[in-house]
């Protein structure tokens, strides 16, 4: 029988016999380059078949003897120990496979933002993309897809409920069910632990409209409160000027140097900046040239009107404009989203063309030509916002407005 000793004393002979016999079919074979392998010699089906089991000192001479007694046991039992081996290392390299391939939720959340990009604003996949960072990432986001359970989903989404965000617990589970069938549709995973969810396991969020106001006189209070703003005068110059644009705040906030024509005295926003994927025209009144004019020597070097106050090199947070109005107290009086509102209650109070106002609201009517003409209606949307914005003015002075005539649709 061989011993470590005797293993190591021995070298490759020309024209000799370099297969050393140790016990039960097991030998160790030294090739011409050296190296010595532990290999077994048994009989299958009444044919002599040879299995390696590995090189010399990697393996051992006690660990190549249990292998060959599990080899031994095999073939006592029926079956090939090379077939065994062969199928044992396509186990191992498919599990290897599998784990190359397995994404986290992180991973799978990521790609699915990536092909929101093709489709969405930029701004609006980069508002999902920091909500799911803040509040849903930092549970789950290092598990692996096809790992994550019902139970641990619900423990994530319970601890977002705990703090009263139940509007961002409603947009976590809507996310993390696009996220779960992205990957599925990957292959990344075959469940979706969201839809195990019960439809009345959260508390629910009241649903309200963005809280806005449509009496003239406290409209005025709201305008005053905006100019006294005392923060970054970026957020300052976006807040004054939305009451005239009525944009959505991340339309407004990412606004820049090349979306404006003051010689067509337009702003055209462009379309994959805004939530329908069409490009958007806003009348550039005496109002919003003054706020241009005012932000030129500030940031009129970079690529955006309201540059963050930390970067030029990005813009405003859309988030800062709703702080700041909540900074301001008007939290339940007046929402920055909330102008939209206001300004449609009342410009259809006082008798403009719907079609001129949902025009100006970027909400799409079907059709074709509601798709192509993005300077449907120009004129009289022009006309309606310079008396839009005077109308503002007149309240801000604390004037007796008389209503509006109604712009005829022709």
């Amino acid at each position: 029988m061989l011993t470590d000793a005797k293993i190591k004393r021995l070298r490759f002979q020309e024209g000799q016999n370099n297969k050393h016999a140790d016990s039960n079919g097991l030998y160790l074979e030294v090739r011409k380059t050296g190296a010595k392998f532990f290999r077994y010699r048994f009989r299958f089906n009444k044919k002599e078949q040879t299995l390696t089991f590995g090189e010399y000192p990697a393996v051992t001479l006690a660990n190549a003897r249990l292998l060959r007694d599990d080899a031994r046991v095999q073939v006592l039992q029926g079956l090939n120990p090379i077939e065994e081996k062969r199928q044992a290392v396509q186990a191992i390299q498919q599990q290897q496979l599998i784990a190359k391939n397995r994404k986290t939720f992180e991973q799978v959340a990521s790609l699915w933002l990536d092909q929101m990009y093709k489709s969405k604003s930029y701004d609006y996949v980069r508002d999902i993309s920091q909500r799911l960072d803040k509040h849903l990432l930092p549970k789950i986001g290092a598990l692996y897809v096809d790992e994550i359970t019902t139970r641990q989903l619900i423990q994530a989404l319970k601890q977002i409920e705990q703090t009263g965000r139940l509007e961002t617990l409603r947009r976590m589970q809507q996310y993390a069910n696009k996220i779960f069938l992205h990957a599925i549709g990957f292959g990344y995973c075959d469940n979706n632990p969201v839809g195990n969810i019960a439809r009345d396991l959260f508390d629910k969020p009241i649903k309200s409209n963005y809280a806005h106001t449509t009496d003239r006189k406290t409209l005025a209070q709201v305008l005053r409160a905006l100019e006294s703003y005392q923060g970054d005068i970026s957020t300052l110059k976006a807040l004054t000027m939305q009451p005239y644009v009525f944009l959505r705040s991340r339309e407004l906030a990412g606004l820049r140097w090349d979306e404006i024509d003051l010689d067509q005295k337009a702003i055209e926003i462009s379309a994959e900046r805004m939530k329908k994927k069409r490009p958007h025209l806003v009348p550039i009144t005496p109002q919003v040239l003054e706020v241009i004019e005012y932000m030129r020597p500030i940031s009129g070097d970079c690529d955006y009107v309201f540059p963050s106050g930390r970067t030029k090199q990005r813009p405003l947070n859309e988030q800062s404009l709703n702080a700041a109005m909540h900074r301001l107290g008007l939290k339940d009086l007046q929402t920055f989203h909330g102008f939209r509102h206001t300004a449609s209650t009342l410009l259809n109070e006082m008798g403009f063309a719907s079609d001129y106002i949902e025009k100006q609201l970027a909400h799409e009517q079907g059709g074709v030509r509601s798709v192509y003409n993005k300077a449907e209606y120009w004129q009289p949307r022009f006309d309606m916002m310079t008396q839009w914005g005077n109308f503002l003015d007149s309240l801000k002075r604390g004037e007796n407005v008389i209503p509006l005539h109604a712009i005829k649709q022709g």
